[in-house]
């Protein structure tokens, strides 16, 4: 099921992105990098366990592939299908007692904006919606781990902006890129009253064939 809709979702992209005029060329590459991913937590008084908890930054990861398509002008399309792991430290008092690790393929589709024309060093703006699928919750409470996927929803939608810059190197080009996601949905499924969001600043780079 879950599997059905990312295929049927990457599929529209893609025919939507080649079959139309407006858009020019397209290249594909690899990315990687380092997401410091937290849970944004607007707390309920009757939850009382979540309002005695804080929830911290987790330094985590994110890997994929990158299609990015032109169009007129010096805009651009970039699609980043990727896995990408979410997720807080849970700290009680003054003492880190668990985390929570989230899995998700996400597809982020962005409009990017690059302030020179190549082939020259570019440097671009990014934003765009970003679209995740849960694929695997666990939390972890004073060394006990749970599964937690039927607590959360099956999907998350956050939005995200940032910064890069493209070197060309050969026939090849190498971008580097700094991303802020903020979650504009709650992810909670359960009975709980507080709601979460995720929020994330990711580091990443790639290369573009």
């Amino acid at each position: 099921m879950m599997r059905g809709k990312i295929l049927c979702l990457l599929g529209m992209l893609l025919a939507m992105f080649s079959g139309d005029p407006l858009f020019g060329q397209v290249k594909v590459g690899v990315l990687g990098g380092v997401n410091l991913a937290n849970l944004s937590v607007n707390v309920d008084p009757a939850d009382e366990d979540i309002a005695q908890t804080r929830f911290l930054t987790r330094r985590l990861g994110e890997v994929g592939a990158v299609v990015r398509v032109s169009l007129p002008g010096l805009a651009e399309v970039q699609l980043e299908p990727m896995i990408l792991w979410q997720g807080s430290r849970l700290e009680t008092g003054n003492q880190v007692t668990g985390k929570i690790s989230l899995t998700y393929f996400s597809i982020p589709v962005l409009f990017r904006l690059n302030l020179v024309r190549a082939p020259v060093t570019t440097p671009y703006l990014i934003v765009g919606p970003e679209m995740g699928f849960l694929l695997r919750a666990r939390a972890t409470d004073r060394g006990e781990e749970s599964d937690v996927k039927d607590q959360l929803k099956d999907n998350n939608l956050a939005v995200n902006f940032g910064i890069g810059i493209e070197l060309p190197a050969g026939g090849v080009s190498v971008f580097f890129q700094g991303e802020f996601g903020v979650g504009v949905m709650d992810i909670d499924d359960s009975e709980a009253k507080s709601t979460f969001r995720t929020n994330s600043v990711r580091l990443m780079g790639g290369v573009l064939f």
